[in-house]
């Protein structure tokens, strides 16, 4: 039987407690072999994961990938089939909730429609028996984080979408969390509104060092507010790491595709040169990062704004792979042109920056795609 007692005191403890990760952030909450089963439907998959202490972590995937059970069970509103979570080397898995130190920020917010802002960020601290006079002081300061002080006595029906996102901010933040979990905290925003409160999100978590932990399907979220991106598909966990680490270096095709645009081209894959591949593509032998682990068909992926668009063929140069197309589109995007090639590695699309003084191709035109094999990455397929 698991020991509820040593878990709730552990609570208290965790923020003093941790493993070192080779001189990182100690790790706060460790996720093990945790499954969650619905019937015969796993819907979480032996998953283990170490939550760092004040990093922001987001839990990125398509609908149905698992991203928002595990985060209801880090919660403890899901209760997990097999597994443990570990906060200061206790298992705080059989606590409820309202045992766990940890704050959360539903998607729809949830906030008391009968109670005024105050009241509502107030209400965590009652349920906790702080005193009145402690209350207001706790209250009165996270409204102030979030910049909703002037509105402690409105309800929440006279509030605006963001209005309401910063107050379930500030009553998950009032009793000072070890972990705030925030699931799709935008995603009822409007594209303007959710592009300025990530920035909110981002400064507010500077602020607190508090750790984050958010849920989005939303890749350009992920990317612009995370430390670290958890990827994840069909219950498992795909890919993890910094963003730039993911976007740049992508371990399978679902992951290129995923988190960004990419160019998948097909290729043979010769030998092994070290953690490097010898790639043979568009008549070119040429050497690129990702080892091979057998000779045969590969996968090359390579992000559209690494690509520039030459009007004439181009000098062969060591390190540069260089596809002969023809233009089948050219998009006006605003920031640039987005230029769709049919070549014999297949489709490829290539972004040519407005600001740059370049002739942009036309429909039908030969051109020739340029990049760097440092941009070039080998995909697993997937």
């Amino acid at each position: 039987m698991r020991d509820v007692s040593k878990a709730e005191n552990a609570i208290g403890a965790a923020a003093n407690h941790g493993d070192s990760l080779n001189g990182e952030a100690k790790v706060l909450l460790s996720v093990r072999n945790i499954i969650k089963r619905y019937g015969s439907v796993v819907a979480v998959d032996n998953i283990c994961l170490d939550i760092r202490e004040g990093e922001f972590l987001t839990l990125l995937g398509p609908s149905g990938s698992g991203k928002t059970t595990l985060l209801m069970m880090i919660a403890g509103f899901v209760a997990p089939s097999a597994g443990e979570m570990l906060l200061g080397g206790a298992d705080v898995a059989p606590l409820p909730p309202e045992k766990r130190n940890f704050g959360m920020v539903f998607q729809g917010y949830a906030l008391f429609p009968h109670l005024s802002v105050f009241d509502n960020v107030a209400f965590p601290l009652r349920v906790r028996g702080v005193e009145k006079v402690a209350i207001r002081e706790k209250v009165l300061s996270a409204l102030k984080l979030v910049h909703m002080d002037a509105y402690a006595e409105r309800m929440p029906k006279a509030l605006s979408g963001g209005q309401q996102q910063r107050v379930a901010l500030a009553r998950a933040m009032v009793f000072h969390p070890e972990v705030l979990l925030l699931d799709e905290p935008l995603g009822a925003l409007d594209r303007q509104l959710r592009a300025s409160l990530q920035d909110e999100l981002k400064a507010l978590h500077r602020r607190l060092g508090t750790t984050f932990v958010c849920v989005t399907h939303d890749q350009e979220e992920a990317m612009s507010m995370s430390d670290r991106v958890v990827v994840m598909r069909d219950g498992r966990i795909i890919q993890v790491g910094e963003p730039a680490a993911i976007y740049q270096r992508p371990r399978s095709r679902f992951v290129a595709n995923f988190l960004g645009e990419s160019n998948l081209l097909d290729a043979t894959a010769v030998e092994k040169d070290g953690q490097s591949s010898v790639i043979e593509i568009a008549g070119r032998r040429l050497i690129v990062d990702g080892a091979v682990s057998d000779p045969g068909k590969a996968s090359l992926s390579v992000r559209p704004e690494q690509i520039s668009i030459e009007h004439q063929a181009p000098a062969s140069a060591d390190g540069e792979l260089v596809i002969q197309g023809n233009v089948a589109d050219v998009t006006f995007v605003g920031a640039d042109y987005r230029v769709q090639l049919n070549t014999e590695a297949g489709p490829v699309i290539a972004r040519c920056r407005t600001s740059e003084q370049i002739r942009v191709p036309g429909q039908g035109d030969q051109v020739w795609a340029r990049c760097h094999t440092s941009a070039v990455w080998r995909v697993v397929n997937d």
